[in-house]
């Protein structure tokens, strides 16, 4: 049986979607009265309570009237189906690859900076390496296409 994590938030940050208005006929969205979901973000340096308040487009007749729009500034806080933030898993997933640290040297080397002091197990160190290697290729792709002397190379 998994034991429940004891995480604390400090600060509750509520997020809306960025676009006021709907993408398909510029109808002013509407907030909806529920959150779309709802986590605990762990951070290196502090614990989040993360929300989104989904917006709806008030025409029946618009093609975007069924879709809730949510934020992608709180998506891009934490992978989906995780409680830790993309801080740590790129510290984490850097640790293991740049540094070559072993599980046990990460365990070490994570305790001093955990917001909560919260283990990660063996397996929640796999997972994120896991994690870690397409959020380190949709970098590496992204700086490829920014840099103008890889492109002239």
């Amino acid at each position: 049986m998994r034991t429940p994590k004891r995480l604390y938030a400090q600060p509750r940050l509520i997020y809306q979607p960025e676009f006021p208005t709907c993408p398909h006929c510029g109808e002013v969205l509407i907030l909806c009265n529920y959150l779309a979901w709802e986590k605990t973000v762990q951070t290196l340096d502090q614990g989040l309570s993360v929300a989104s308040r989904p917006g709806r487009c008030p025409q029946e007749t618009c093609p975007g009237s069924h879709m809730r729009l949510l934020s992608a500034q709180a998506q891009r806080l934490a992978c989906p189906g995780s409680t830790y933030g993309y801080d740590v898993l790129v510290r984490i997933g850097w640790l293991r690859s740049q540094a070559r640290a072993t599980y046990r040297e990460i365990h070490r080397a994570w305790h001093p900076r955990c917001a909560f002091r919260s283990p990660i197990f063996a397996i929640s160190t796999d997972t994120f390496i896991c994690r870690y290697w397409p959020v380190m290729s949709v970098n590496t792709a992204t700086t490829w296409r920014r840099s103008p002397t890889l492109k002239a190379a």
